[in-house]
């Protein structure tokens, strides 16, 4: 299947299992901060875009309403 390479490839970059990988792409399963700036190495993102996806995972990892209002 075309596209299973590719998930191989940022999982390994991750340093997690293609499984976990697929996971976290379909949505069942959160990336760590430590995973979300591995992978922002692997799809070379610039700095600005990283900031911005490190703060997009933050967000989304927040557990109660007055986190996720400082990080707005």
């Amino acid at each position: 299947r075309q596209g299973r390479g590719e998930i191989s490839k940022m999982a390994h970059q991750a340093r997690i299992h293609a499984t976990t990988m697929s996971q976290i792409l379909k949505g069942d399963r959160e990336l760590s901060l430590e995973q979300a700036a591995l992978l922002c190495e692997y799809l070379t993102l610039g700095k600005r875009e990283t900031e911005y996806f490190l703060l997009l995972v933050q967000y989304e990892k927040a557990s109660n309403s007055v986190l996720k209002k400082i990080l707005e």
